[in-house]
């Protein structure tokens, strides 16, 4: 029998758990085969860590010989210490590239190799289905696992057979809390019952002289009751046995102390309880530990204040590094006693870390007093809110009250921060300077990278490398031309580039998600990789400081960051800003004005942002949202954002546009909601059912022109609504007066269903200005519909400010509304050329009447709404005959768009009309 090439043994295809040996490798060869290195998964967990983790990205799999089926070894990317277990396994998924035949015959070598893959996955899925989750033969309840809410924990519903919803994490806390606090009762009680002689739960006896513990005293709890010093003494450990465990209680006015045999008892050889405090010692047959907690000994305490001012409590007298206190609920790690990272102290000096309950860290664990009153008041709580923020040992951070800071509360990336509600946050109002430009912060890095190997075209999904080194599958990637005015002249700061997500790897060669949006020449650019992990803020509120310039929430640099329902305020400057951020997420709530504030206020702020969604109210003094850009690495386009529902309003000035885009945006959309006042800039923006109000804020000018960059702007079944009268006569509700020497290619303008609401006093219902710009600009209104507007001169109105140039369409259909005596368009401005008008056909019946002594009549007819040029005209018999002549109707002159002059003939050969009747014509008129 012939031997298989690709030899399977009978194996689970996984190493045995393993042990790093302080460095990073290589560790192999593997005990099994695989097909490529990218089947191989390697999982860790680090000393102190419950689970292993998945640290294949931080590995580097080389096959032994480079063979099509062989053996591996493993590389960590840092040193991997014995503490450290890990192991890995194959985890190929399968796929077909190579047919099992050849010329219509069966390949043997590669039906073999076909087969062998598919063997190896065999062995790979019966190895994880032995690991799953099983059930009984007779089972017949449901293993679906229910959808929970935040912190909600699994419970197994017997009766219905099935998992259901249990109970959140805070309520579990709050039962800890609830035990610790019945165990300091229960100790209460036994102090008292001992105090008048009576043995409860296993009490011994009270002590009132030195005492000797026995190994019978186990399990019990002994009571000390003396006025002055008093000494227990342990067995020795030996005797005792492992598991051993005895309670002590001092109600005694004398000191007790508690002697081990040599330095056993927590490292120490002896312990000292003071009256009312008590101890539970145990020994594993090695040594004595002695656990603090319970009852008012004082390493448990009522309140976190309280184990803070407590004096007591000492290194080498009653506490060792390691220990454990619990004070609110809360559980604390005592430190070493010259250690410098500790979060909080004791009056008495011993140092603490907060440990996290259920991943959760609250700044009341702290030391924060929780006083704030959102009006300034309260003590300054800003170093405990600043050591809470930056502790690594708990991702969540969770607000349970309100403190007053003074100073930025920045935050680890990685972090979840979030509040029970808007009660539940920082109060910053009080502090009138600020020495950092934002309240609240979180920042990653721009880590640069190889560069590009080539020129990458505009469209491609890979980007050539010289190494790929530090480049992961997900990973984000920056392309950055760091040339001033690269990607517009409007600003230095606008340069190009754009943000990539990776899809994979192919040697040196990145493959992206997504097509590029721009090409790129090697030596123009460079490339980083963004570092900073997804950030969330969530439910609280934020009272910013009244310093100019100071931001309320700055994210900065991070991958798919999320701002939800984070309410900001009393700032002077921006609300919540996200910059150098992809992928990012926010459902508002962001305030930032007072009525009385001025100067460049913004509720948010995107500053060099691309592909994200943003939702939810926003408000500002000057812009409630608002795009631009800064002159940092990463000054690249604002590009592929969607704003969904936003209701944008603000409160004073002139010309402020609650939406506000700057010259660096690129593919903006919007959907629904309502801006006093909105802004075009950029390239490519669209609006969809979205209501644009012109008020007193904007000198009553519904939408205004900023530095245009080129391409499509879009507005699908908007409303352009003016709420007050204009500054001027002359400013419409559409309003484009800046089109310049900055455009940079061809603009379309188009609006499509759109309703205008306009001011009695307005002339124009849109206005489109050429200040030197050089390229076309066209602008075309589908079936708009006018409401008001009784003083319309005309609906269009375009203008050459300075320049020469070529509108090449202006375009008008179907509009309904438009006052009797208004024109479609007219250009007040020399130089400027519109080569296409496209004009609603207007049309009507006129009556003539025939004279029998003249074979033509001749009539006038003066358009409803005058053309800006001669128009195309048809004529058309309405009736055949007067008397017994047939009648030809024809135009037989034009005066320029406001009327033409219309003659009959009365036959072919020109005989009078034979009666006086009257007769009808049709006509009709366009411009296209």
């Amino acid at each position: 029998m012939t031997a298989s090439p690709f030899p399977l043994p009978r194996e689970t295809r996984e190493s045995a758990i393993l042990v790093g040996n302080g460095t990073p490798g290589p560790y192999g060869p593997s005990g099994y085969k695989v097909w490529d290195t990218a089947d191989v998964v390697v999982y860790a967990r680090a000393d102190g860590e419950e689970v292993f983790t998945d640290v294949t990205a931080d590995c580097t799999i080389t096959k032994t010989a480079s063979a099509l089926y062989d053996t591996f070894s493993v590389t960590f990317a840092a040193n991997v210490p014995a503490t450290t277990d890990w192991y890995h396994q194959a985890r190929r998924t399968h796929e077909r590239q190579i047919a099992a035949t050849q010329g219509g015959a069966v390949s043997g070598a590669e039906l073999e190799k076909e087969l062998a893959k598919q063997a190896t996955i065999l062995s790979e899925t019966r190895r994880d289905i032995d690991r799953a989750l099983r059930v009984d033969l007779e089972f017949d309840g449901s293993l679906v696992l229910p959808v929970l809410g935040d912190s909600q924990l699994l419970k197994w519903d017997a009766t219905a057979k099935k998992f259901a919803p249990g109970p959140v994490a805070s309520e579990i806390e709050a039962a800890e809390a609830n035990a610790i606090i019945a165990t300091a009762k229960a100790a209460e009680a036994v102090a008292a019952a001992a105090s008048i002689g009576q043995p409860i739960n296993g009490v011994e006896s009270v002590k009132t002289d030195d005492y000797t513990v026995l190994p019978a005293d186990v399990r019990k709890t002994i009571v000390a009751n003396k006025a002055s010093a008093i000494a227990f003494g342990l067995p020795a450990v030996a005797s005792a046995g492992a598991g051993f465990h005895v309670r002590f209680f001092n109600i005694g006015a004398g000191a007790l102390t508690i002697n081990g045999t040599g330095a056993q008892i927590n490292g120490k050889t002896s312990i000292v309880l003071a009256r009312n405090q008590g101890a539970t010692l145990f020994t594993d047959g090695t040594a004595w530990r002695a656990d603090m907690g319970g009852g008012d000994n004082r390493s448990t305490f009522a309140t976190v204040a309280a184990m803070l001012a407590d004096s007591y409590l000492a290194y080498a007298a009653n506490v060792a590094s390691g220990d454990t206190l619990q004070a609110g609920g809360y559980r604390y790690q005592v430190a070493a006693s010259g250690a410098s990272d500790h979060d909080l102290a004791t009056a008495g000096g011993v140092k603490l870390y907060a440990l996290p309950s259920f991943g959760v860290l609250t700044e009341e664990q702290f030391g924060a007093p929780l006083d704030g009153d959102w009006a300034g008041g309260g003590t300054d709580a800003t170093a405990a809110i600043q050591k809470w923020a930056a502790s690594t040992r708990g991702k969540v951070k969770r607000f349970v009250g309100v403190s007053r800071i003074t100073a930025e509360i920045a935050f680890n990336p990685g972090d979840v921060v979030e509040g029970a509600s808007h009660a539940t946050g920082l109060d910053a109002s009080a502090a009138s300077s600020w020495a950092t430009t934002a309240a609240i912060s979180v920042t990653g890095a721009f880590t640069a990278i190889s560069d590009l190997s080539g020129n990458v075209a505009r469209g491609a999904h890979e980007l050539p490398l010289t190494s790929a080194a530090g480049v992961s599958n997900g990973d984000v990637l920056l392309i950055y031309n760091p040339t001033d005015s690269s990607w517009s002249p409007v600003s230095a700061s606008y340069r190009a580039g754009e943000f990539v997500r990776v899809h994979s790897l192919t040697g040196s060669t990145v493959n992206i998600f997504t097509p590029l949006y721009a090409a790129y020449n090697s030596a123009d650019v460079d490339l980083y990789r963004l570092d900073g992990k997804q950030t969330i803020f969530r439910n609280f509120r934020l009272a910013e400081p009244t310093a100019a310039g100071v931001r309320g929430l700055l994210v900065e640099k991070i991958d798919s960051p999320v701002v939800h329902n984070v309410r900001t305020g009393d700032g002077r400057y921006i609300g919540v800003e996200l910059l150098h951020c992809y992928d990012f997420d926010f459902d508002g709530v962001s305030y930032n004005a007072t009525p009385t504030a001025t100067g460049n206020d913004y509720g948010l702020a995107i500053i060099n942002s691309q592909k994200g969604r943003l939702g939810g109210p926003s408000y500002g003094t000057r812009h409630s949202v608002a795009f631009g850009g800064s002159g940092a690495v990463g000054a690249v386009p604002c590009r592929d954002i969607e704003v969904h529902n936003f209701s944008m309003g603000v409160f004073n000035g002139a010309l402020n546009q609650a939406q506000d885009v700057h010259g660096n945006v690129e593919d903006i959309r919007f959907f629904g909601g309502t801006y006093v006042g909105g802004i075009i800039a950029g390239k490519n923006i669209a609006f969809y059912d979205v209501t644009f109000i012109g008020s007193a804020m904007t000198s009553g000018i519904c939408i205004f022109a900023g530095s245009v960059h080129s391409g499509s702007f879009i507005f699908n079944d908007c409303i352009f609504r003016q709420v007050s009268t204009p500054g001027q006569t002359h400013y419409a509700p559409i309003y484009f007066d800046n089109f310049n020497s900055h455009v940079q290619g061809d603009v379309r303008l188009i609006f499509n269903n759109p309703i205008l609401e306009i001011d009695a006093s307005v002339i124009y219902g849109a206005y489109v200005a050429i200040d030197g710009c050089t390229h076309d600009i066209s602008v075309e209104f589908n079936s708009p519909r006018i409401i008001g507007g009784a003083a319309l001169d005309y609906f269009i109105r375009t203008y050459r400010i300075s320049g020469t140039t070529t509108m090449s369409l202006v375009s008008l259909n179907e509009i309904t509304g438009l006052v009797s005596g208004a024109g479609y368009t007219v250009d007040n401005g020399s130089g400027l050329t519109i080569t296409r008008y496209r004009l609603p056909r207007q049309q009507g019946r006129e009556t003539f009447t025939g004279n029998t002594s003249n074979p033509y009549a001749v009539v006038t007819v003066t358009y409803d709404h005058p053309y800006p040029a001669e128009p195309h005209i048809r004529m058309s018999n309405y009736s055949y005959k007067i008397g017994d002549r047939a009648y030809v109707p024809y135009v037989s002159s034009v005066t320029g768009g406001t009327s033409f002059n219309f003659g009959v003939q009365s036959s072919d050969d020109a005989t009078n009309f034979s009666s006086t009747n009257q007769g009808y014509a049709s006509w009709e008129a366009w411009m296209d």
